[in-house]
């Protein structure tokens, strides 16, 4: 009972606590009762009842030790899910999400995180809708959030995309698993500081510009869709990491009912209220700075609103009446170059002679006065 309240009330900061694992220690390395003999095992390889170093020495050995972390559970002890929720499991927990950012940024990045995932991801029994009996995924210690956020994303927070080897896609799966898409519940993501939202977000908006063109490729080879992913895949490459991009998709009816695209978005997307050819369409919305645009899946023009305005459609609402996303906005400037291209009755910018970037260094000298966003045509025109 000493032993378990030990794990139970672990607390090294308390009056006296370090003494009595001493004491502990002493005990079970002294004794000749074979119960202990566990105890003394696992008290010589992981300093369990050190009160500075065993938490450490667990949350190290699950994070990067030989063996697997089942039989680093078993070896101390915490092989039970109930008896691995103590405040020892949870500091041995914290201590590996401390250490988990170098690990990351290892050639066995991949492996560290498998292994991490394991620790914090449990199973939960609940109830679904009809009263059955299901499991699921939960954190193991869910006041850990902005830890686990924090050490997760820290690959990319510390150093440029390219530079380190953490698996971006099954990081990024696991987050939205457990925090869901921060566009739509920001609250969920508060615990952690708030650039880690903004990338994430910025991921989202990443992919949800590629499943946009997608889908139209699907029904649409025409060469102008090249030039326009290109170009909004270039606005998004070169924003200032801390004013990343922000995306949302926006479908018709006849678009949503294609179950590839709800797949790939994840339920990450608005839904228009339309009918006839409006009942086909997807558009996409894009903020730039203090800029939102707007991009259709037809041969509509690029439209453009100051955020604040009341005729600019918001991001991330579940609902938009096609009018909305057509209302007068922005003009937009000639080429500078060739001194022709711009759209100066607020309707549109439309997308005229791709080939030679008329368009784009129209919406490119747009975006430099509006959004101080600089694109050169090496940019934005490698379709």
């Amino acid at each position: 009972e000493v032993i378990e309240a030990w794990f139970r009330d672990f607390g090294p900061d308390l009056p006296r606590f370090s003494k009595s694992g001493e004491v502990i220690a002493a005990l079970v390395s002294r004794s000749s009762d074979p119960r202990l003999t566990f105890w003394a095992n696992a008290s010589n390889r992981y300093a369990i009842f050190d009160a500075q170093r065993g938490p450490q020495t667990v949350g190290a050995a699950l994070l990067s030790g030989a063996e697997g972390t089942h039989k680093v559970l078993a070896d101390v002890g915490r092989h039970d899910p109930l008896r691995a929720s103590g405040r020892f499991f949870r500091a041995a927990v914290l201590a590996l999400l401390q250490a988990l950012p170098k690990a990351l940024q290892r050639p066995d990045a991949a492996k560290a995180f498998d292994r991490a995932a394991e620790i914090l991801e449990v199973r939960q029994p609940t109830q679904d809708r009809i009263g059955r009996m299901v499991e699921r995924p939960v954190l193991r210690f869910p006041d850990l959030a902005g830890e686990t956020i924090s050490a997760m994303l820290s690959p990319w927070l510390a150093a440029p995309q390219g530079s380190h080897t953490a698996p971006k896609e099954v990081i990024k799966a696991f987050l939205l698993r457990f925090f869901v898409d921060p566009r739509l519940y920001p609250d969920r993501w508060k615990p952690a500081p708030e650039e880690c939202a903004r990338l994430m977000r910025s991921w989202l908006a990443e992919a949800s510009l590629e499943t946009f063109f997608d889908l139209i490729s699907e029904k649409n080879d025409d060469p102008q869709w090249r030039y326009r992913r290109a170009f909004w895949r270039a606005c998004l490459r070169n924003l200032p990491k801390d004013r990343p991009g922000e995306v949302w998709v926006i479908l018709g009816p006849g678009m949503a009912a294609r179950a590839k695209a709800v797949r790939d978005l994840a339920n990450g997307y608005g839904s228009m209220d339309a009918s006839g050819q409006y009942g086909e369409q997807a558009v996409l919305l894009i903020r730039l700075g203090s800029i939102i645009l707007s991009e259709w899946s037809n041969v509509g023009p690029v439209r453009a609103w100051l955020v604040g305005d009341r005729k600019c459609p918001p991001l991330y609402r579940s609902r938009y009446a096609a009018a909305d996303l057509r209302a007068q906005g922005m003009d937009f400037p000639d080429h500078p170059r060739l001194g022709r291209g711009g759209a100066f009755d607020g309707k549109g910018l439309w997308h005229r002679s791709p080939q030679t970037g008329l368009w784009q260094g129209c919406a490119a000298q747009f975006l430099a006065t509006h959004v101080g966003l600089y694109l050169t045509e090496q940019d934005y025109m490698r379709p």
